[in-house]
């Protein structure tokens, strides 16, 4: 059951495999919907992430989003966190993001506390297909898809060399990868696949923040990079690490993206990526934290920053 009904797209999680991890994004891969104009589509997509425990034993995640493009170029991406026994359906929404290149704004809503924050769209560049071995042209969902093959060299879970082999089946109509697996040296599989694509219309009114969101313009806010926050950070509370994800051996980062006030303060919280397991012991850390204000001109300013937790547990012998 879609969020405001609908149609849709996926990103995914991906837990460490071993003691010794490949280190990789515990998020997976991330799907970005260009702005283009008179193409319209919305889709569902799902990842399935299999990775191989320390007793060989395969273990599979798979998360769902909801994702639509209109013929104004605008978009909506509605992403969930991975799917847990107790999920039903599609499991937990993580939130939503819209994007409106006419209007150069990108809405950011937190479905946890109904607050949704405005920012000014970045200016990105025109997508680039993927590129390496051809594997030629085929169908998927009704769409021509150009399928590629290329390698990245890596070190393997024992630090020998090793690579990662990745396919992507790319739509020249959507500027999309309809299909797209990564293969892993530790014997993880990474498949991201778009399914019921439909090329008409979206709902309009998914393109709108739904009246009983709290709406914060954060146009004004300055963008500034981790390194200038870690600077300015003066009270820094350490998150508790999860009983559970010891026991798992679950480690990882955590990334937010952090509205910063004037006084120092952290106003508003959104998640980037993260281990389901990690992601609220960080986030109560982090909501914590106190930083120097930002002065611009002299004068304190509202600030958007990135900030990572990282979870780290020690090597087994």
């Amino acid at each position: 059951m879609f969020l405001r009904k609908f149609f849709l797209v996926c990103f995914a999680p991906l837990l460490f495999a071993q003691v010794k991890p490949l280190i990789r994004s515990v998020e997976g891969q991330v799907i970005k919907v260009a702005p283009i104009l008179g193409s319209p589509f919305s889709a569902t997509a799902v990842t399935e992430v299999t990775t191989v425990l320390p007793n060989g034993a395969p273990r599979v995640s798979k998360s769902f989003s909801h994702l639509a493009r209109d013929a104004k170029g605008r978009t909506f991406i509605e992403s969930y966190f991975p799917l847990v026994p107790t999920d039903t359906g599609e499991g937990r929404v993580r939130g939503i993001k819209i994007a409106d290149p006419t209007a150069h704004t990108i809405t950011e809503l937190n479905v946890s506390d109904l607050h949704a924050n405005v920012y000014n769209l970045p200016v990105t560049s025109a997508p680039t297909p993927p590129s390496g071995e051809d594997l030629g042209v085929t169908d998927m969902e009704g769409l021509a898809v150009h399928g590629f093959r290329s390698s990245e060299a890596v070190p393997g879970p024992n630090g020998e060399p090793a690579a990662v082999i990745r396919e992507s089946w790319y739509s020249e109509q959507l500027q999309i990868n309809i299909k797209s697996q990564n293969k892993y040296p530790d014997g993880g599989i990474e498949t991201l696949t778009l399914s019921q694509v439909s090329l008409n219309e979206p709902d309009p009114t998914l393109f709108q923040v739904p009246p009983e969101y709290k709406l914060t313009d954060a146009h004004d806010a300055v963008h500034i990079g981790s390194a200038v926050a870690e600077a300015n950070l003066i009270t820094r509370v350490e998150p508790q690490y999860p009983a559970l994800a010891k026991r798992a051996r679950i480690q990882g980062t955590v990334e937010f993206t952090a509205t910063i006030g004037k006084d120092g303060t952290i106003q508003n919280l959104q998640l980037v990526r993260g281990h389901p397991l990690l992601v609220n012991p960080a986030k109560e850390a982090v909501l914590q934290w106190k930083y120097h204000p930002t002065l611009l001109n002299g004068n304190p300013t509202t600030v958007i920053a990135p900030i990572q937790v990282t979870f780290t547990l020690p090597a087994q012998n």
